[in-house]
């Protein structure tokens, strides 16, 4: 069967080959809180903990190798195309490397938010979502970036994106609203869910300027 990992705090990695089963504990040897994984195949695979620490493992997380970026910023999201190529989102920067995490470049997108979802569909276009509805589209391996607020009248603080293709995406953000995208993120314009009612009320029909009784 297709083995399945997952993680959470304390730097715990759980793993079955038996769709749930039985689970085996993997520790990547850090008290953190880990947030992304990653794999390949049954051996390599990639983990993001959320303060500035990336892990890799050849081995199926027998063992982890600890990557450490230099940063003082918190890690959000992260994207790898490729076992080699990798994007990792934090406050501020965006993070890239080409082999295997070994060295590491940063860019700087202008806006001074947190980069909190990361998606690329291969290791030329990526999306990238910020802090304040702040979206961000490469078609270059992070070369040059496009830049497009998915809603300028939207209190957009944090939120999540998926995207099937080239052009056809969607943000699920806070509050309960999802926009949808057709054209690669340069305009979402399809608002398909606000919040939705918790509960109602029948209110008496006073005033009514016509009759005060309801007739039954």
């Amino acid at each position: 069967m297709t083995p399945i990992w997952v993680c959470g705090d304390s730097g715990r990695i759980l793993h079955t080959t038996n769709s749930g089963q039985s689970w085996e504990y993997q520790s990547v040897g850090y008290n953190y809180r880990m947030i992304k994984l990653k794999f390949f195949d049954a051996n390599r695979g990639w983990a993001l903990a959320n303060f500035s620490k990336i892990f890799r493992t050849t081995n199926g997380g027998q063992n982890w190798n600890a990557i450490n970026l230099s940063s003082n910023f918190n890690f959000y999201s992260m994207s790898f195309p490729s076992d080699s190529v990798g994007f990792v989102g934090s406050d501020r920067w965006i993070y890239k490397t080409i082999n295997y995490g070994l060295n590491w470049t940063t860019t700087y997108l202008g806006v001074n938010q947190s980069f909190t979802s990361i998606q690329f569909l291969n290791e030329n276009t990526g999306f990238v979502l910020a802090t304040g509805g702040h979206f961000f589209r490469t078609t270059n391996s992070g070369l040059n970036w496009q830049h497009f607020l998915i809603d300028k009248y939207a209190n957009l603080s944090t939120g999540d994106i998926t995207f099937i293709d080239d052009n056809t995406g969607w943000y699920v953000g806070t509050f309960g609203v999802i926009f949808k995208t057709t054209n690669g993120g340069t305009v979402f314009l399809n608002k398909l869910v606000e919040s939705l009612p918790k509960n109602y009320s029948l209110f008496q029909n006073y005033p009514n300027p016509f009759n005060s009784v309801i007739k039954k």
